[in-house]
């Protein structure tokens, strides 16, 4: 069983709407900036699908290498590196080696000032907000600004694993210390206030397939909802994602059934149909490709996980109460 495990793909569960729209969660209301720690592996998850949020983001790699893909270019972070992804960029972020570790820091629109400040938005604001649209901003420390960047986003993780007192404060004094720096690295730029039409396209339909997967989908359905004919909605969509739109509602039925198979009893073929196969030896067969194991070998496996984690729960319990009555 072990040796299928590095075949899964499987994707980490995100809080978003209908429309691939993250709705961020801050953990310190007030504060500017909030902090998440990623862990990607054979155990845990390989990717997180297409999203976009209003937050400006910056991924610092840890350990590992991840793949930061927007619209048609596809980023590789190595440990150390970073990445700036500006608001309302349609993104996906999936692994390249065994194991990578990365934290995102999400930047509120409201930090530093408004538009109403005119001066200070305008000076300090609007050179990064201008980036809005174009590719993501990759940090290498390439230079001694990018330098100083890496170095001090590897401190507010630090300073946000201790939360000592006055921990808020001192975020907040990092985060403009990079924004400081980061904007001492690029070229003044005309602020963007729409979004390109590719990636509005984009997020059109992977919407549609989110809305419609459980359904029997066609080619025209799909290009019919962005207006395009099949043949330019095809070569759209692989050259935008890398894959081709087919393999991707597959993909995505798959990870709603992986639901289903660890959250419900449902039989298998049921599932099957309510996540819009026409016959259970297809979905088998898909599931398989793409997983390493047929449904009911997944099923099977994580039910055996489960239990071994009761047991060790239980265990644990047991050996603190015999502490307990020890004491």
């Amino acid at each position: 069983m072990g040796k299928h495990m590095m075949q899964y793909r499987v994707n980490r569960p995100l809080w978003v709407d209908g429309n691939r729209h993250e709705l961020v969660h801050w953990v310190v209301a007030g504060l500017p900036v909030t902090i998440f720690y990623n862990k990607f592996g054979p155990d845990t998850f390989d990717y997180l699908d297409w999203h976009w949020h209003e937050e400006l983001q910056l991924c610092l790699a840890l350990s590992g290498d991840i793949c930061v893909q927007v619209g048609e270019a596809s980023h590789l972070i190595s440990r150390d590196g970073a990445i700036l992804i500006n608001s309302r960029q349609l993104h996906k972020i999936s692994r390249k080696s065994d194991a990578a570790e990365y934290v995102c820091m999400d930047i509120s629109q409201a930090f530093l000032c408004q538009p109403s400040d005119y001066e200070l938005y305008r000076k300090y604001k609007e050179p990064v907000l201008g980036l809005h649209g174009k590719p993501p901003y990759v940090f290498s420390g390439k230079n001694p600004h990018e330098a100083v960047i890496l170095d001090t986003l590897h401190q507010m993780w630090e300073c946000y694993q201790k939360k000592e007192f006055g921990y808020e404060l001192d975020l907040y004094r990092m985060l403009l210390h990079v924004w400081k720096e980061f904007i001492l690295t690029i070229p003044a730029q005309e602020t963007a206030e729409e979004q390109t039409e590719e990636s509005i396209r984009l997020r059109k339909i992977i919407s549609f397939i989110r809305r419609e997967y459980m359904n029997n989908i066609s080619l025209n359905d799909v290009a019919d909802s962005v207006y395009l004919s099949k043949s330019e909605c095809c070569r759209f969509f692989r050259k935008a994602t890398g894959q081709s739109l087919f393999a991707y509602i597959s993909h995505y039925r798959i990870d709603k059934s992986l639901e289903l198979l660890t959250q419900t009893d449902k039989k298998i073929s049921v599932i099957a149909a309510e996540v819009g196969f026409s016959t259970q030896s297809y979905y088998t067969e898909c599931f398989k490709k793409q997983i390493g194991l047929t449904p009911y070998q997944f099923r099977q496996s994580r039910q055996s996980e489960g239990v071994a984690g009761r047991l060790r729960d239980e265990e644990e319990l047991s050996s603190n109460s015999e502490h307990v009555e020890e004491d």
